[in-house]
C-alpha cells in the first residue's frame, strides 16, 4: 500500500512538473512574438528619428556653408 502510494505521489510530481514546463513554453510562445514585434516597431522609430536628425544637420550646415559664401560643388576629376 506504501509503495502504491509512492508511485502515485512520483506520477504526480512528474505530471506537475511537465504541466508546469508547458504552460511555461506556451507562455514564451505567445511572449516571443510580441517582444520581436516591440524591437522591430522600436528600431523602426530609432531609423526614423536618427534619418530626421541627419537631414535636419545636413540642412543646417548647408545653410551656414552658403550663408558664409562657400562653394559647394565638387569638382569633377574625370577628363
Amino acid at each position: 500500500m506504501i509503495q502504491e502510494n509512492n508511485n502515485s505521489n512520483t506520477n504526480n510530481f512528474f505530471s506537475i512538473w511537465k504541466e508546469s514546463i508547458d504552460s511555461y513554453y506556451a507562455g514564451l510562445e505567445k511572449t516571443i512574438p510580441q517582444y520581436l514585434q516591440s524591437m522591430t516597431n522600436l528600431y523602426q522609430e530609432y531609423s526614423k528619428t536618427w534619418n530626421a536628425a541627419l537631414d535636419s544637420f545636413i540642412g543646417i550646415e548647408e545653410e551656414i556653408v552658403s550663408k558664409g559664401g562657400h562653394e559647394t560643388r565638387i569638382a569633377s576629376s574625370c577628363g
